[in-house]
């Protein structure tokens, strides 16, 4: 019985030093061989202030950055937020417990929309300055016209 155990603790032991020699050599290198890309800070960036700014308000479910033009140390790009509300009960909601009252037809059609995923969709411009992200964005309805932004700008409690 006593020779099981030990055998069972070195086994334990080996399969928790495999793991971690698997998670270490699957690890991210951020030596010489590998420098972080501009890609690669621009994610991080951007999910650390999507989830600072928006957590308290959607579950985000995936942020997605696509068209990545990178040009030397600035990159364009387009990026998609998914997320759905945390209140998962539409019948508490202000909005649509006023669109109840008034149709039936209304209402429906307000609490159907309200437990779908939603999306929202932002053009962005970075340009890395040393070791800071500065981010942009276009702000115009046809062509380009980049303005100096920070994601709490999309919080409307946040306007003056």
């Amino acid at each position: 019985m006593k020779k099981k155990g030990i055998i069972l603790v070195v086994l334990l032991v080996i399969v928790a030093v495999a793991i971690l020699c698997l998670n270490y050599a699957s690890a991210p290198s951020t030596d010489a061989d590998n420098p972080v890309t501009l890609y690669d800070k621009t994610t991080a960036f951007l999910e650390q202030e999507f989830h600072r700014v928006y957590d308290p308000y959607y579950d985000i479910q995936s942020l997605t950055i696509s068209n990545w033009e990178e040009n030397g140390n600035e990159a364009t790009f387009f990026y998609k937020m998914t997320y759905i509300y945390y209140n998962r009960d539409p019948d508490t909601v202000e909005y649509i417990q006023k669109a109840k009252e008034k149709g039936q037809e209304q209402y429906k059609i307000l609490y159907d929309d309200y437990l779908k995923e939603h999306e929202a969709n932002y053009q962005f411009k970075v340009v890395l300055n040393g070791d800071t992200i500065d981010l942009y964005s276009n702000i115009a309805p046809k062509g380009v016209e980049w303005v100096p932004t920070k994601i709490d700008d999309y919080i409307m409690s946040n306007w003056d």
